[in-house]
Parts: structure tokens; C-alpha cells; sequence
């Protein structure tokens, strides 16, 4: 199976329950995508999923900069685009790429996906982990 994941909000939020996931996931022989909003650059610097290993990475915002896309850029020197495309790009990406399940926290992303696609809102067990 292709498994897609996100990495702020579920990744960077439970990384040792991830990690065991990921892992037993590897052992299977299932491929592993991160498919975020966030930078590549800004996953790699990242301490807390450092030990994640996965196959792909897909990040909106490097692929939306690397395109003609437009933009507006935010009080914090972030890119903002249009919100419809936004909020497709994963489900679009899964498409793309035949991926068999998506995990994510964000809601708004759901309804553009055919994918099957788990909405993540944590584990209580993990919090403190």
C-alpha cells in the first residue's frame, strides 16, 4: 500500500506513535509519503521527526513556488494562494500518485479527496510521549 501522511498537526505531533506506525508499515513493505503544506526545508530541521523514515516527500508550498502560481505573502513571510487550490493539492497529489490512504487533521482538505482519507485528531494515549 501507499500510505500518505501529514506532518504538522499528526506527524510533528505523535512522533514516536508515527514512528512505530511508519516502522511496522516499512516492515510490510509499504511505501510511505509525507504530503504537508510545510517546506522540505523546514521537515529536515526538524528534531522531532528526525527517525521518520518514509519514501516520498510532497510539499505544497515548494511545489506552488516552483509552478506560476500567484501569491500574497503574510505577516510572517509566509506564501498564501488561493485557498481552493490550496486545499485540492493533496487530494490532487493522491490522485496522482495512485496513494491507497491519507492521514491528516485538517478538515477542510477532506472534501477534495477520493483517496480514502482518515481525519486525525489525535490520540490521548500519545499526548505526553
Amino acid at each position: 500500500m501507499k500510505i500518505g501522511i501529514d506532518y504538522h498537526g499528526v506527524l510533528d505531533k505523535y512522533p514516536k506513535f508515527f514512528k512505530s506506525l511508519i516502522d511496522a508499515m516499512k516492515e510490510k513493505e509499504h511505501t510511505i509519503y509525507i504530503i504537508t503544506g510545510s517546506k522540505l526545508s523546514d521537515f529536515i530541521i526538524d528534531p522531532k521527526v528526525r527517525e521518520i523514515t518514509y519514501d516520498y516527500f510532497y510539499s505544497i508550498t515548494d511545489d506552488f513556488l516552483n509552478s506560476s502560481l500567484s501569491y500574497t505573502i503574510d505577516n510572517r513571510n509566509n506564501p498564501i494562494f488561493e485557498p481552493v487550490l490550496w486545499n485540492s493539492a493533496k487530494a490532487i497529489y493522491c490522485a496522482k500518485n495512485s496513494i491507497d490512504l491519507m492521514i491528516d487533521d485538517s478538515e477542510s482538505y477532506g472534501k477534495y479527496f477520493k483517496t480514502p482519507y482518515i481525519l486525525f485528531k489525535g490520540i490521548k494515549e500519545w499526548a505526553d510521549l
